[in-house]
């Protein structure tokens, strides 16, 4: 990997940025320069046709297939320049766990970056794609919006022991953006059902979160028509105040 560095070329992209290293992968900030474009190279430790690059590759094009708006879509996968390359959209904005290291998130913020976490999530169930570790260093946020990173390096090496369900770790990912003694009680107890095994599929707490957004926005129309409201007598009693003194 001491080859892969700001400024060197490889596969013909340009690489910017070193991302990550964990191992198992490189992950390079890069420029495409057919299609001029940010993207993120990840890069095999291991040689082509060793089982961790050829597993690597496998999961890789499998992803290929999986279009989400909350996924960073896989472009290729190929062996090129004697190494394993994945070649997935840049992350955008910043890391989750970069964000949380400034305090924990409003409720309403931490439930929906949950939600489409969450529906990710489902979209990789449903063409069986293994899943990457459902953490804060793997969720990107810019604006709106959350990303989740499919590819995980480290599974390059060998098979990590069974990772939680995937309800239980989205239910540790809300967990971690929020402070629990100051949430509304609606996500504290979507938040402890989750957490001690109530939802059996991530489309479950996915729906859950969705009813959790729905509430919100309801309680927040009704706080808006209410001062709205409060607004409105206030002005028509300073108006009658007025007409009375000129009187």
């Amino acid at each position: 990997m001491q080859d892969l560095r700001p400024g060197a070329k490889l596969a013909g992209y340009r690489i910017e940025a070193i991302e990550r290293d964990d191992g198992a992968a490189a992950v390079l900030r890069a420029q495409d320069p057919v299609e001029g474009r940010i993207v993120a190279l990840h890069v095999a430790a291991e040689p082509p046709g060793s089982v961790a690059s050829v597993r690597f590759l496998e999961r890789a094009h499998r992803l290929q297939g999986v279009v989400h708006p909350h996924l960073l879509p896989v472009y290729d996968a190929r062996t090129i320049d004697g190494r394993a390359l994945v070649i997935s959209q840049a992350p955008p904005g910043r890391r989750l766990d970069e964000v949380l290291g400034e305090g924990p998130l409003p409720p309403g913020q931490a439930t929906r970056i949950a939600t489409q976490v969450a529906s990710a999530v489902e979209a990789l169930e449903g063409v069986g794609a293994e899943l990457p570790p459902i953490t804060p260093d793997r969720v990107w946020l810019s604006a709106e919006h959350a990303y989740l990173d499919p590819l995980d390096g480290r599974s390059l090496l060998a098979r990590s022991d069974r990772p939680p369900s995937s309800p239980a770790a989205v239910a540790d990912l809300l967990d971690a953006m929020v402070k629990r003694d100051s949430a509304p009680a609606p996500l504290c107890e979507v938040l402890s059902r989750a957490l001690d095994g109530a939802y059996f599929s991530v489309a479950q707490i996915t729906d859950a979160l969705r009813r959790l957004e729905a509430g919100s926005a309801t309680r927040a129309r009704r706080r808006r028509r209410v001062a709205i409201v409060v607004a409105i007598v206030a002005t028509l009693l300073l108006i009658a105040l007025l007409a009375i003194t000129l009187a």
